[in-house]
């Protein structure tokens, strides 16, 4: 990793750390996903992220490796909610 690579990089990750818990709600109520059903043949439909199924989002962060950083986070931060009976 270059010097310049480590500056971006904490520059990404300072960014990320300052979402608040209002700002990633509105990520979650706002961002739509496009799924194609379980087999990915059918119909395209369009839900925001905070309707998504557990199993759902966490199979985003693991297969959608392109998914923005922001939303990213927001995924984790609604599992977490979730995992601990908040959501």
């Amino acid at each position: 990793m270059t010097t310049n690579d480590g500056i971006r990089l904490a520059n990404i990750t300072q960014r990320l750390s300052e979402l608040t818990a209002d700002e990633l709600n509105t990520i979650l109520d706002h961002v739509m996903w496009t799924s194609y059903g379980l087999d990915g043949k059918g119909p395209a439909t369009q839900r925001p992220l905070r309707a998504l199924d557990t199993d759902h989002l966490e199979n985003i962060l693991v297969t959608q490796s392109h998914t923005a950083f922001e939303v990213r986070k927001a995924i984790i931060f609604l599992l977490k909610q979730r995992y601990l009976g908040k959501a």
